[in-house]
Parts: C-alpha cells; structure tokens; sequence
C-alpha cells in the first residue's frame, strides 16, 4: 500500500477558479507561510477478502494485484 496526504492551496486564483477560491476563504498569501496541516486520523480499509496479495509485475496497475482467498 502507498498512502500520500498532501495540503492544497484552494485560495490560489492562478491555479483555482473563483468560487474555488471563494469557497477557501480568499486568496492565499504565501508570505504567511510556513503552513502547517494536522491529521487528527486516518483510516484505510481492505474490502477485499484476500489473505495475501502478490504482484504479477511492476507496472503499479492494480490488474497486476493477484488475491489469495
């Protein structure tokens, strides 16, 4: 598994439409950076009922993934 959280900048307007910025508060000021994010948690869940999982090759396409039962 590969888990990747990321922060986004929604109040850019070169980047984001105005109702996107709208919606973010206003425009970002990057002078008032460093930004920080906090996680309070994560949760992820296998839907699968596998047991094991094994790699038919290394493309990263979850069709290479074969499933044990």
């Amino acid at each position: 598994m590969y888990l990747k959280i990321g922060s986004w900048a929604g109040g850019d307007p070169t980047e984001n439409s105005n109702g996107t910025v709208e919606w973010a508060g206003g425009v970002t000021n990057y002078k008032d950076g460093p930004f920080t994010m906090v996680v309070e948690s994560i949760e992820v869940e296998d839907f699968s009922s596998g047991s094991s999982y094994t790699y038919g090759d290394k493309t990263g396409d979850w069709q290479s993934i074969k499933v044990a039962s």
